[in-house]
Parts: C-alpha cells; structure tokens; sequence
C-alpha cells in the first residue's frame, strides 16, 4: 500500500459547515499515512436531494486521495426525497429495499451517511471519521471477484462470485454482500435547485445478494474461508458496471470491506 498525503485544505474546503467545529472539519497538520483498512461509506442519498451531490463530491475526492481501493462506498436512495416508485422507472434510483435501510437506521434527513457503521453522520464530517478508521489496523484479509467459467456457469441474466476472507485473529459477526452499479446517467436536483437529467451517480446500491441485513460469520485465527454467492441480474442494469461489495461488521464497525468487478 503506498503512503498518502493528508490534504487537510482541501478536507477544509469539502466540509464547509457552520454547526462543525474546525477540528471535526479537517487536521490542522498534515499527516501521512499508510492505510491499514479499507472503510466504507453508505451514502443516504435522493435525487429529489438538493445538497446529495455535495456529498458524493466529499466521497469522490477521498477516493481520488486515497484511493477507490480503501475509500469504499454504496449510494443507498430511498426516504423521503427519493423519485417515487415503482422501481421499474429506470429513471429513479431508489429500491425497496433502500427505503428500508432509511427507515432502518432512523435516517430522516439527506444526506446524511455512516462510516464503517460508526453511526448516522453529518456528509461534513465523513473526511475526518475516514481518515481516523483507515489507520486503524484490521485481522480480516478479504478478496471479492468472479469466479472462473470452470467454476460456475455465468449467464447474461446471472452473476457468481467468490469472498474470500483470511483471519490474522478470530473474528465473529455479520458478513454482507451488495451490488452496487456504476456510470448510471439519471436526474438529480442540484444544489442550485435545478434538474441535471445528465448526472452520472456512482456505487448505487442496486440489490443485497445475501440477508439484507447480513449472515452470520465467524472465522478463527489463521483460518481462510471462501463463500460462494449467485445473483439474477435485473435487465435495467448494466454488467459491465456492476460491482460487489463485500464487508464484515460488528458491533464494533466494518472490520473489513473490499470491491471487486464482475
């Protein structure tokens, strides 16, 4: 993993909110720093949101500084400003089961986020909690991708993929596993209030492929477990820019997360 240079002015410029103390904001000194975990971002997001697109330019730009490899993130639509249903309308966004996880971590204002589940916060403060968890070391090594054609049969309509996870130390708790699709071109209110139906919106949840809300997991030390996952494919998506997103959590967080492409 190579070194990353902190940018803490630009962290400044991003997070731009009176209720934030400058220190929640951005560091006063650089820092340098070799990730040791992968976090994610799970982006509580609407396209009837004025201020959503401010949010995904904070995940954007810690992407672009550390990486899309460690800053992992998921656009869940769905709440209150979401374009109404039904989720045929291949112009909204918004999935049942989106509007779940809102109601399911009491999301009532957008945007709003989690960082490696660390609880609902402000989009001005994900840089700093991000920064924080990505020093933090992690037992779990974790690896998503499409399995061989001489492992499983893949066909246009259906998508087979391994999770791979090698423990350092035991580890118990949940295990989830996501689509998410990239490069999709739909509306978006603006932060001006206008309508861009030219957006480009990026990691939008599109489905959970196992128990919404995770299976059980354990691993013991020095253990190496492969999991073994299938998903149909909706005709309204594009294969080429779907993603898995696989992470273990518990109550203390995401203990590790990783993207793969399919």
């Amino acid at each position: 993993m190579k070194k990353i240079f902190f940018l803490s002015i630009m962290l400044c410029t991003l997070a731009a909110c009176d209720d934030v103390s400058v220190d929640e904001r951005f560091s006063k000194e650089p820092v340098t720093f070799t990730p040791q975990k992968n976090v994610l971002i799970e982006d509580f997001t609407g396209q009837n949101c004025l201020n959503c697109p401010n949010a995904a330019d904070v995940t954007h730009s810690l992407q672009n500084l550390y990486g899309e490899e460690h800053v992992i993130a998921v656009a869940i639509h769905g709440g209150e400003l979401k374009l109404p249903f039904p989720a045929s309308n291949p112009l909204q966004l918004a999935t049942p089961q989106g509007d779940e996880y809102n109601t399911y971590w009491k999301v009532t204002t957008w945007p709003a986020g989690m960082v490696d589940r660390t609880g609902i916060r402000e989009y001005t403060t994900w840089s700093a909690e991000a920064v924080k968890r990505m020093q933090m070391t992690t037992p779990l090594e974790m690896e998503a991708s499409l399995l061989a054609d001489n492992a499983a049969e893949v066909k246009p309509d259906s998508v087979t993929f391994s999770v791979k996870v090698k423990a350092e130390d035991a580890v118990e708790g949940n295990i989830q596993v996501w689509l998410v699709e990239d490069n999709i071109t739909a509306m978006q209110r603006m932060p001006d209030g206008t309508m861009n139906s030219s957006y480009v919106h990026q990691h939008v949840f599109r489905t959970s492929v196992n128990n919404p809300y995770g299976d059980t997991f354990s691993i013991a030390k020095d253990e190496e477990q492969e999991l073994k996952f299938g998903c149909t494919l909706s005709p309204m998506w594009k294969r080429e820019n779907l993603r898995v997103v696989a992470f273990v959590f518990n109550e203390s967080g995401v203990v590790q997360v990783v993207k793969g492409n399919l």
